[in-house]
Formats: C-alpha cells, structure tokens, sequence
C-alpha cells in the first residue's frame, strides 16, 4: 500500500506508516467506551432507533460467545500465559496513545472475529469510525478491506461492514476473489497481501483524500426489481 501510494505521487513524497494489529480481536476491543455506548451507531441511524431488540439480543449472544471463546483461548495459551483482549483494551493499549499524532487517512481489515453477530457490527464498526474522528479531531478519511472468501460464510458480516459507508470519507476494497483456501496460514490469511494493499491504494488515489479519476472498484448494484410472473 505504502509503496504503490510513493509511486502515485511520483516518488516525491515520503509515506509513514503507523501499524497497530492485533490479529482474531472484535470491534469491540479497539472500541473507546464513548463508542461502545453510542446508541447513533456514529451517527448512521436515528437515536430512538439505535439499540432495538435486535441489538439487545446480539449483546446477550456476543457475551455467552466471547466468554467461551476467552475461555478456550485461555485453555490452549495458558502455557503462554497470554489473555486475550477485552472490551475497549486495544483502544486504550494501542490507539489512544496516537491520537496526537496527524493522520491523513486509516485503513482497517477486520471483522473475522465478529461474524457471527453481523448486525452488531453495522452498528459498533460505524461508531468506531465516528469516535475515532472525535477523539483524534481529525476527517480521518477512513478505508476497509471487505473480508475475502473463506471457508466459513462471511456474506453477512460483509454487508455488515458496507454500514460504515453512510458515514462520509470511507470507502472500501474487495477482497472476495482473492480468497485463498489452500493457504499455509489457513483460509481465512490469503496469501496475495500484496494486490489487497494495491486495492486499498487504488481507493485511497480514487478516494476524498486525493480525488484522482480512477477506477477504485468493480460494478456495485444499486437495485433490484422482483418480476413476480
């Protein structure tokens, strides 16, 4: 990604980087409190229409899930003496110690961890993003890498994930052709990063922050119509 935006300006301009993963973690660990309790979900829905029952019921399923999702982690790192994130645990260990720093855009590629509550995360994922811009008071251009093909659906939580595009400056790039299920690293680490940071650089070139005409994405279907005879 870095290199290909260098090229894009014409090798002129140095491109810093500032990486903070932490691989397999919900939405929720890199989530401030201020987002966790957004009921705008960042602004993309209406108030009174935020946490329905709908919402209610992930939170009761996402809690059963992750504690047993904790505790057979804990069981196979115990030897390690590794325990996993928490709510809001990344964001205080690794992205609230940067917020005085000046970023031109993030990019975000997750959502592995939380596919099993999709609409959860069209909820949390745009609040993330609003909350981030609030607290780094930044326009923070914001880009993702919709999840690539793998063995376990994901068609969901991809959808889930096109939420965050009712928020301004965020795009995305597709990754589901490049699914990759005989990796050594397993189905869900597809070995072609390379083209996944090209497309990321396409959108970023094509995007609000440099504006470029360039064709960022394949066709995107706008509708459809239901012919009942």
């Amino acid at each position: 990604f870095g290199r290909d935006i260098y090229r894009f300006l014409g090798g002129k301009v140095p491109i810093g980087l500032v990486s903070a993963p932490w691989g397999g973690q919900s939405v929720t660990a890199f989530s401030s409190p201020d987002a966790m309790t957004d009921e705008t979900c960042g602004g993309t829905v209406d108030s009174s229409q935020g946490f329905t029952n709908k919402y209610t019921t992930e939170l009761e399923n996402i809690a059963i899930k992750m504690k047993s999702a904790v505790e057979e982690a804990t069981k196979m790192f115990r030897h390690r003496r590794r325990r996993l994130p928490e709510t809001s645990q990344l964001w205080f260990a690794m992205i609230h110690p940067l917020i005085y720093m000046r970023f031109s855009a993030a990019l975000w590629y997750q959502g592995e961890a939380d596919a099993g509550v999709p609409s959860f995360y069209a909820c949390h994922f745009p609040a993330m993003i609003s909350d981030w811009r609030r607290k780094f008071d930044l326009r923070l251009p914001f880009y993702f890498v919709q999840l690539a093909a793998h063995t376990t659906d994901f068609s969901l939580i991809r959808e889930a994930q096109m939420a965050a595009l009712k928020l301004a400056d965020v795009s995305y790039a597709v990754a589901i052709d490049i699914g990759d299920p005989a990796s050594p690293w397993g189905a869900i680490h597809p070995r072609r990063k390379q083209e996944v940071g090209r497309r990321l650089a396409l959108a970023v070139w094509g995007g609000p922050l440099y504006g470029r005409d360039v064709v960022t994405s394949g066709p995107i279907v706008r509708g459809a119509i239901v012919n009942e005879e």
